[in-house]
């Protein structure tokens, strides 16, 4: 469960468009817009950024599946998204990130 996840360089150059792609499930999706700096040195850290925050997301899917076991249900990691995210900008303040949740 790693949702969309982007640099606001890529946003600006290639977009993410998930209204256009007829997909038939109509799931909810969250979308992560990390700013990251168009140099190498910003690049670096926004990269290992966002490979810890995709981890950290991954894990508490993890868990909660764990924890559930066959009785399993995706609302329970999407509830769990909001502090993830808190976390993971307590570890990258300098990494701004935008958050919204899409029907894809």
């Amino acid at each position: 469960m790693v949702p969309p996840l982007s640099s606001n360089h890529y946003i600006k150059t290639n977009g993410i468009d998930l209204t256009n792609r007829n997909s038939p499930l109509n799931r909810l999706v969250h979308i992560i817009n990390v700013d990251i700096k168009d140099n190498h040195e910003e690049a670096l850290v926004g990269g290992k950024g966002i490979l810890e925050l995709a981890n950290m997301l991954s894990e508490a899917a993890r868990e909660e599946r764990e924890k559930a076991g066959p009785n399993f249900a995706r609302e329970t990691v999407d509830g769990r998204v909001p502090n993830v995210l808190a976390k993971w900008q307590e570890r990258f303040p300098g990494l701004p990130a935008l958050w919204t949740v899409g029907y894809f």
